[in-house]
């Protein structure tokens, strides 16, 4: 049958700009919604997550001309009072006056962050991008930057200015961190950095990370990490035109098809082999929409920090031989999977995601209702025993990526803050991302 070729679209704003966060799986550039596209059928689903702006509607309204106006002045006065107060209170009056200078005279663009626990069992967030000075005066000091802050004071801890880069028409920072802690990070596809916990510093790797392989002597042409789900690796482009993918923690490097191998053998690994327990919550389902979203705990073969391949539980319905229909819960890859149950039977999720998971608890978030603009909660369950541990209700619809925990509680992040979460679920810090 003919296959006509159509622009993907947001389902929730219609654009057409997105990110593809794994292989048929979107996220919107406009409104941050999550979609995926089922092959079976050709429809979108699609998982809405909103930011904290309001989406402007499409059709002005009659007085646009006199709000422009009034907007455009507010602008200016708050432009002005931004630059001219600094000025004005600059003097030897007190810390707090110097403090909001030095807190406000910079601002980050183009960048991504993530934050580690330090040797202190203190949280420190991690800045790399472009870094620029509100004001006259600056002009030298513009660039690009990797800072380091003490995330519950926001101290600056560090702060290293990398020369290296190459401009890009489009600029792209992306960290990552691996199984083992290690934290990587691409700017503009082309340099490879490496946190160093440590001396809280970043180090480029660009050319010592695969210096061991014969496939990268010629160089590195362009770099991205792996798809999240494919496990802890690089896709990287030699200087000869070549697409590999490599697994640092492994030492290796595999073309498209021996990666697709690689995946194929964990389900093939021998009985004794190691396993790893995971959470996921199901997909909405088609065929059966009535059935609730489920948080499901199963177990798999450990890929051993090489290329990782993830079920997908959806409700599904198949037609056996003779046609008998068979309701089935696993997608696809049912092979890897060793064991399965509901890790919390009969309880609802709306817009449902697991952001940090060990072997004590783990921790989600999920929307109030179905509604569009429904408040978001943050839950922290047993690993075992599926037990609320807490819930944090928030005031608004938040769109969370992922947290970690550290010795006092959890630190859960989003595109533009971080929540700062005690061992009972009371916040203890919020910080707007600089």
């Amino acid at each position: 049958m003919a296959k006509a070729i159509k622009a993907i679209q947001c389902p929730k704003c219609g654009s057409v700009n997105k990110v593809e966060i794994k292989p048929d799986f979107f996220r919107c550039s406009n409104c941050n919604t999550e979609y995926y596209l089922d092959n079976d059928d050709i429809t979108i689903n699609h998982n809405y997550n909103y930011s904290n702006t309001p989406y402007a509607p499409i059709q002005p309204p009659q007085h646009t001309k006199r709000v422009a106006a009034i907007v455009a002045g507010v602008a200016v006065a708050v432009l002005t009072l931004g630059i001219v107060m600094p000025l004005i209170f600059n003097k030897k009056t007190g810390s707090t006056a110097v403090q909001a200078i030095q807190q406000s005279n910079y601002r980050w663009w183009s960048k991504d962050d993530i934050v580690y626990i330090g040797s202190d069992q203190k949280p420190i967030l991690v800045l790399l991008g472009q870094r620029d000075y509100i004001g006259s005066g600056h002009d030298n000091e513009k660039g690009k930057y990797a800072g380091f802050y003490d995330l519950l004071t926001m101290k600056e801890l560090n702060l290293q200015r990398l020369s290296n880069i190459p401009e890009a028409d489009i600029e792209d920072v992306k960290i990552r961190r691996f199984a083992n802690g290690d934290i990587y990070a691409i700017a503009n596809k082309t340099i490879i950095f490496k946190v160093n916990k440590s001396s809280m510093k970043v180090e480029d790797v660009t050319k010592t990370l695969v210096a061991s392989q014969p496939e990268f002597v010629s160089g590195i042409a362009n770099a991205e990490f792996t798809y999240e789900d494919a496990g802890d690796g690089f896709n990287l482009i030699n200087n000869e035109g070549k697409n590999l993918y490599f697994y640092p923690l492994i030492n290796k490097v595999y073309n498209k098809d021996e990666l697709s191998a690689a995946k194929d053998k964990l389900a093939e690994r021998e009985p004794g082999a190691k396993t790893k327990t995971y959470f996921s919550f199901s997909n909405y389902s088609s065929d059966f929409p009535e059935e609730k979203l489920q948080l499901i705990k199963h177990v798999q073969k450990d890929n051993l920090n090489g290329p990782l391949e993830l079920p997908r539980f959806q409700w599904n319905s198949n037609k056996k031989f003779g046609g008998e229909e068979e309701k089935t819960l696993l997608y696809w890859d049912a092979d890897l999977v060793i064991s399965m149950k509901d890790l919390t039977p009969g309880r609802s999720y709306f817009e449902p995601k697991v952001l940090y998971s060990d072997a004590e608890y783990v921790l989600i978030n999920f929307n109030a209702t179905p509604a569009d603009n429904a408040l978001t909660s943050v839950q922290c369950l047993n690993a075992e025993t599926g037990a609320v541990v807490f819930t944090t209700a928030m005031t608004k619809n938040e769109n969370f990526i992922n947290a970690i925990r550290y010795k006092d509680g959890f630190i859960i992040k989003s595109y533009t803050f971080i929540l700062v979460l005690d061992k009972q679920g009371k916040l203890v810090k919020r910080q707007d991302l600089l």
